[in-house]
């Protein structure tokens, strides 16, 4: 049976991270137009899209597209790898068939040159990787690398500066922040840490790696009494042991998917989706702790915002 994660809240742990907070920016905002106004209920939904069959892509080291999704007709993790820049045709595998699996999925290209993949399994509640054995993904090993409790959903993978994956997701059972750091190349064990247990966090996570080398991730924060702001964590070191977490906004959201970039400067970019408003929200950092930052807000039409990751200078 498919279990959900879990929304249950708790007091923080006695050792919590450092927390950074800073007033909220008041900016103007702006109704979301739409040129066909009567799909607007279909365009500019405001519920909250489900935490499922959520695809993600890289660029393998032969330059064409490696595709993570979910086949919600099997419940399996699939992989297509495009057959040319265009992508007009491509190759697919199933990667993992074993229970209800890669409804929540991220992709990067490893140090080896090849693809590795983060995914929820829905069935048991678990954090599982899957490793290619080549640049097709024709094959791949496939582990389970967190098993405690309900762990998994909201997967965002990220390869350190150690050449090593990390991967932040949400832990249900206890609503916290957790991020497994492999312990090998092929990722088939890892070290879990939570790095914010303040309340309901970690929902909607997504990380990039930093100009400093440690991985940074902006993700949903929500409290008691109904309040929804937008976090960063900047790791420690890393592994991610432990991190500073900061406030980046604070007006109470009803935010949905986040995507975190690192810029030309050097400096975060995270792009967020208001619901509320219907906004479409960017919020530019300027250290790589996210404190101070500037926030733009702009009309949204999509409750999916992405951005490309790009390379420190």
């Amino acid at each position: 049976m498919r279990r959900l994660p879990t929304s249950t809240r708790r007091r923080p742990e006695s050792a919590p991270p450092t927390y950074l907070t800073r007033p909220a920016i008041v900016l103007r905002s702006f109704p979301c137009e739409l040129t066909n106004s009567t799909r607007r209920s279909e365009r500019c939904s405001r519920t909250r899209p489900p935490p499922t069959a959520k695809s993600a892509l890289a660029i393998g080291t032969d330059g064409l597209g490696v595709i993570a999704y979910y086949d919600a007709t099997n419940g399996d993790l699939k992989v297509a790898h495009c057959s040319n820049t265009l992508c007009s045709s491509s190759s697919a595998t199933t990667v993992d068939s074993s229970g209800d699996v890669g409804s929540e999925t991220s992709i990067a290209i490893g140090a080896d040159g090849l693809p590795m993949i983060s995914y929820w399994d829905a069935t048991n509640a678990d954090l599982k990787v899957a490793h290619c054995s080549n640049i097709d993904c024709t094959t791949a090993s496939t582990t389970t690398i967190d098993s405690v409790g309900s762990v998994g959903a909201y997967t965002s993978l990220m390869i350190g500066s150690d050449g090593l994956a990390l991967i932040s997701n949400f832990d249900g059972s206890n609503a916290d922040l957790k991020v497994a750091h492999c312990t090998n190349i092929n990722c088939s064990s890892a070290t879990a840490t939570t790095i914010d247990s303040d309340h309901n966090v970690g929902v909607y996570g997504a990380g990039t790696i930093g100009a400093d080398g440690l991985a940074v991730i902006s993700y949903r924060y929500f409290d008691d009494t109904s309040i929804v702001n937008l976090r960063v964590a900047h790791c420690s070191n890393v592994s991610c042991t432990s991190a500073t977490v900061a406030t980046v906004d604070a007006t109470n959201l009803n935010q949905a998917q986040t995507s975190i970039a690192i810029g030309a400067d050097g400096l975060p970019l995270v792009v967020y989706h208001e619901f509320a408003d219907n906004d479409l929200r960017v919020a530019h950092c300027s250290n790589v702790f996210c404190v101070p930052f500037y926030q733009r807000i702009v009309p949204m039409c999509s409750a999916f915002p992405s951005i490309a990751a790009a390379k420190p200078p």
